[in-house]
């Protein structure tokens, strides 16, 4: 409690402190792409590169209307998300692990690097408390859809909520369709979390303990429930897509080209441009047939050249993921793999499987792709719940209320 007071102090003064100028890396890009949205009609705004991150950029763009383009207003909002953030984390681990377990990981989400964005005009706050939120009514609801098709067939009486509250049998509908929505926004501000339900789904699929037909059939109800309305919120920005530039884009049409920058022969695991000229497309090739090219050489590398791609260059990202260059980092990272070994050796509730499945995703992703320190964000609420079961399983001294 003592450590999250002074965290909340420093979050407080921080917006107040940070210099005028220090606003991030691509905050410049995000500011200009803000005001290009107020003032174009929405949606079919021309803001090239800014559909990856549309969302941040609208809320940007709103911060900037009302606060006449005042920096520390949009610092104030991170504060906000920020805030959010370690409650949101606090709730989910004290549901799922109990009042002492969700102090200890909320305490070391309060330190860890997610506090130095407050300053930044970044997505990163905004993209990891919509991940966490859709996180928690996922779980929610999952528990809540168990509960119905467990009792529909004769199972157990008691609630599976994480809550361990009483659920109508209509809850799980309303708490999948959130869930969906939050996924929706989430995605319009990073489409990388576009496979995260369908891996969340499968992992309770897999782990939950009710009888056979009513475990698939709940999951089947949430799933489509879900899908359906993360469509409804997020699928209109693919279609914008395809009605301006003619072509199906998830985002801005620059996947393949990081695919690339991940996996070549100069890639050092962390965003690196490749001599300029390496493989460039040749003259006169339309947006498609440069993603193409970019995609083959990718995969070429990968294929012809799969120690240097998987051996060397996978445990690079991961370093610069996790920046492991920081000794507090693979303290955290080590109670974490702890946590996980705990959780497989005492079977834990299949709602912490989950959290693994968020973890192991986001690395996953930038296996694929490049790491960097700030991409990791999404998975550190279910990182710190595993730092928090590591603690409290460990039977570590840790000054706590209570």
């Amino acid at each position: 409690m003592f450590i999250l007071v002074i965290q909340a102090i420093r979050a407080f003064l921080y917006p107040l402190t940070a210099s005028v100028d220090d606003i991030g890396p691509d905050g410049a890009t995000y500011l200009r792409w803000a005001a290009d949205i107020g003032r174009e009609p929405f949606p079919w705004v021309s803001v090239g590169t800014a559909s990856s991150t549309l969302l941040y950029c609208i809320v940007l763009s709103i911060v900037k209307g009302l606060f006449a383009d005042s920096i520390l207003a949009a610092r104030v909002l991170n504060l906000f998300f920020y805030l959010v953030i370690l409650w949101g984390t606090f709730d989910l681990v004290r549901r799922i692990g109990g009042d002492r377990m969700a102090w200890i990981a909320t305490a070391s989400l309060s330190l860890d690097d997610l506090f130095i964005f407050i300053k930044y005009v970044q997505y990163e706050l905004l993209f990891t408390l919509l991940t966490l939120i859709a996180l928690r009514f996922t779980l929610t609801c999952l528990g809540a859809a168990f509960n119905v098709f467990d009792r529909r067939n004769g199972g157990s009486k008691g609630p599976q909520d994480p809550s361990g509250d009483a659920i109508d049998h209509f809850a799980f509908v309303r708490l999948s369709l959130a869930a969906g929505a939050a996924f929706g926004l989430s995605f319009l501000t990073q489409s990388k979390v576009v496979f995260l339900p369908a891996c969340l789904l499968g992992c309770a699929l897999i782990c939950n303990r009710s009888s056979g037909r009513s475990r698939i059939r709940a999951v089947v109800w949430v799933a489509l429930l879900i899908h359906l309305s993360m469509a409804l919120v997020g699928g209109f920005w693919p279609w914008r897509n395809y009605r301006t530039t003619g072509r199906f884009l998830l985002s801005s049409g620059l996947a393949s080209l990081h695919l690339f920058l991940g996996n070549n022969p100069f890639a050092n695991g962390t965003l690196c441009y490749p001599p300029e000229g390496y493989k460039a497309p040749p003259p006169g090739l339309g947006p498609d047939e440069i993603e193409a090219h970019y995609r083959r050489l990718a995969i070429r590398f990968v294929v012809e050249r799969p120690f240097d791609a998987i051996c060397v260059l996978v445990p690079r990202k991961f370093y610069h993921l996790f920046e492991l260059f920081r000794p507090r980092n693979v303290l955290w990272l080590a109670l974490m793999v702890a946590g996980v070994g705990i959780m497989v050796r005492r079977h834990r509730a299949w709602e912490w499987m989950c959290l693994a499945t968020v973890v192991f995703y986001i690395v996953m992703v930038h296996a694929a792709l490049y790491g960097w320190g700030r991409y990791r964000f999404p998975a550190l609420p279910a990182f710190h719940a595993f730092v928090g079961l590591a603690l409290v399983e460990l039977r570590l001294r840790v000054w706590l209320p209570g």
